[in-house]
């Protein structure tokens, strides 16, 4: 089994600040959210389809201050 075949990752900007990204795991949304108390903001992920079925139920309640450490994260951690 080719290990480099395992990590690919197809991302598809869906709108400035959002993705759905595809990888070994399944499909999953990325979005950048602001904290509401300062203008800093960070990278979340839900596991769904669309960007409109993001909600608590399905957070991977994980934040991260860049999108690539996001999808590095997601590339160590298998989803169940």
């Amino acid at each position: 089994m080719n290990n480099a075949n395992n990590n690919k990752m197809k991302v598809t900007r869906i709108i400035k600040g959002v993705y759905k990204v595809i990888d070994i795991n399944g499909t999953w949304i990325a979005k950048q959210v602001f904290a509401s108390d300062s203008s800093q903001s960070y990278w979340c992920a839900w596991s769904c389809e669309n960007s409109e079925d993001t909600s608590c139920e399905n957070s991977w309640a994980v934040a991260y201050p860049t999108f690539k450490a996001l999808k590095q994260f997601a590339q160590r951690t298998p989803k169940y």
